[in-house]
């Protein structure tokens, strides 16, 4: 059996302009990150993942270094536990390298405007609060441009151990 993975990495940066040119504010992520289920899929296939866990989902307080590079205050943070052991061979491998928050808004769930698989951008949103986070995906290329840290399971709990002592 393959040993676990700790992924930790940013769901949403605040205030950072991502690659599809959303920006979204501190008062706009909470608001997204309130419906948050804690569902993962892989490249937005609106699919669940299983073998991963959510072990802390949170906004952060402070600056936060992820990956080298800075995640401002009021940031989407997310540390997770993979067990996939196909998840782990692509992260291993370096096919999947960062999170990408899956969303739809409310409009999606009409006959009218009912999606397959489409991809939503927070600038087209006339209220965020339409927006339903679906997964935390794990993506190749994050349009946030952060990637994820990596360790195993072990050095994480041994990382976290030294940081108490």
């Amino acid at each position: 059996m393959t040993e676990a993975l700790i992924v930790n990495g940013v769901v949403i940066a605040n205030g950072v302009k991502d690659s599809d040119g959303d920006i979204l504010t501190k008062k706009d992520i909470k608001t997204i990150f309130m419906k948050y289920q804690r569902d993962t899929d892989t490249m937005h296939t609106n699919i669940k993942n299983f073998g991963v866990e959510v072990f802390a989902s949170w906004i952060s307080e402070v600056d936060t270094i992820i990956d080298g590079k800075i995640a401002p205050e009021g940031s989407w943070l997310a540390t997770l536990k993979v067990t996939n052991e196909k998840l782990i061979q692509c992260i291993n491998e370096g096919k999947l390298k960062g999170f990408s928050l899956g969303s739809v808004s409310e409009k999606a769930f009409t006959p009218k405007y009912w999606f397959i698989n489409k991809s939503l951008n927070y600038r087209d949103i006339k209220d965020i609060e339409e927006v339903i986070p679906l997964f935390i995906s794990f993506v190749d290329k994050p349009a946030n441009q952060y990637n994820f840290e990596v360790m195993t399971y072990d050095a994480y709990i041994n990382k976290n151990e030294k940081k108490e002592s």
